[in-house]
């Protein structure tokens, strides 16, 4: 059955520091206490996953399955709506590692389980948008023919978002890398331009068309679209091109015309407000953000009007122009589900953000056709 409608499902959780943060240090949350597994069932974490990952799967699982029973005491958890649960950047920051960040072997345990996590046909018509993972990859030591010497690796840094269908398991997981890089971030990439970009190899790797494209995406009919944080800034500085807005940008550059209408442009963010010059769902269509870093709203879901060619809303524009400003109307949370307090995210309140942590719960909404 096509997708008709689609329901937002934000897990509301703190997840980067207040107050000044530099490249050298960003805390991350401790891992907290282990749920167990009945708590989550049919969900699988695996034991013998590193212990900060396993930790933070089997929160983010009990949660999950907290939202799946909320839904199923009343009709919308329907086959023709589209359960998209959506959680903030740095969920997945591990404590106590260098810069807190994944090694590339731990990285990879912790995508392969989350691509299996949630075969279940319990999730059938769900996205999962599982935040970011930060994590980083040692070069080795190597020839170098110009020089005619031996280098020594140095480490890649990456702030990577991941997405996963339900019950298509396995190969449901999709990584999404973050392109512009944030101080908030807190990995030391040799920022150039005030933290306006990475070194040039991984510059080079992130703007690639191959990469660039990925930002949109297709579930069962559905198009969507993803940014993390900074890639959706805005600046007044460059009102025809923006400093960021990497999604747009993408639609902007599509190499068959017209570019594909995204129904749904979602935003995992870190400190990260709505721009909505930077907004590139298609008129009637949504954009769902969720933040663990920022004042209220910490969640928000949109629906988007006409797109005008300035903030004055005169002369009507394609969603994917540049210049296009969108009209914004809030929609406000139907529920709220707070969590127990072994499932609270343990933080220090004099560094982090003190919003209620829980689910919050969005109306169920037509997509547009």
């Amino acid at each position: 059955m096509p997708y008709t409608h689609f329901q937002f499902i934000a897990y509301q959780v703190p997840t980067a520091a207040h107050g000044r943060v530099t490249r050298a240090m960003v805390p991350a949350f401790e891992p907290g206490t282990e749920i167990a597994a009945e708590r989550f069932a049919p969900i699988r974490v695996e034991d013998s996953l590193p212990d900060d990952a396993r930790i933070r799967l089997k929160r983010l699982a009990a949660a999950v399955k907290s939202a799946s029973n909320n839904l199923k005491k009343g009709v919308k958890d329907a086959p023709n709506v589209l359960k998209v649960f959506v959680v903030p950047e740095f969920y997945f920051r591990p404590s106590g590692t260098r810069h807190c960040t994944y090694s590339y072997d731990d990285a990879t345990r912790l995508f392969e389980q989350m691509d299996v996590m949630f075969v279940d046909p319990e999730f059938k018509d769900w996205l999962f948008v599982l935040g970011t993972v930060m994590w980083h990859m040692d070069e080795k030591r190597h020839w170098d023919e110009e020089t005619q010497q031996w280098v020594e690796g140095k480490a890649h840094y990456r702030n990577s978002a991941v997405y996963v269908r339900g019950n298509q398991a396995p190969d449901s997981l999709r990584i999404i890398e973050k392109e512009v890089p944030s101080r908030l971030d807190g990995v030391p990439n040799p920022y150039v331009n005030d933290g306006a970009g990475y070194d040039p190899s991984t510059q080079q790797v992130f703007t690639d068309w191959l990469f660039r494209k990925s930002h949109v995406f297709d579930v069962g009919g559905v198009t969507c679209g993803l940014e993390i944080c900074l890639d959706h800034a805005y600046s007044n500085h460059d009102p025809i091109g923006g400093n960021h807005r990497v999604l747009k940008n993408v639609l902007r550059d599509w190499p068959v015309v017209p570019a594909p209408d995204v129904k749904l442009h979602v935003l995992t963010a870190g400190g990260m407000k709505i721009a909505p010059q930077s907004v590139a769902a298609m008129p009637s269509g949504f954009i769902l953000r969720n933040d663990g870093y920022s004042g209220d709203p910490q969640t928000e879901l949109r629906s988007i009007g006409l797109y005008r060619r300035s903030v004055e809303f005169s002369s009507v524009v394609p969603a994917s122009d540049l210049r296009g400003v969108a009209n914004l109307k809030v929609i406000p949370q139907v529920g709220f589900l707070g969590f127990p307090d072994d499932q609270q995210i343990p933080i220090d309140g004099t560094q982090y953000s003190s919003f209620d942590q829980g689910l919050k719960f969005f109306p169920v909404q037509k997509l547009p056709r």
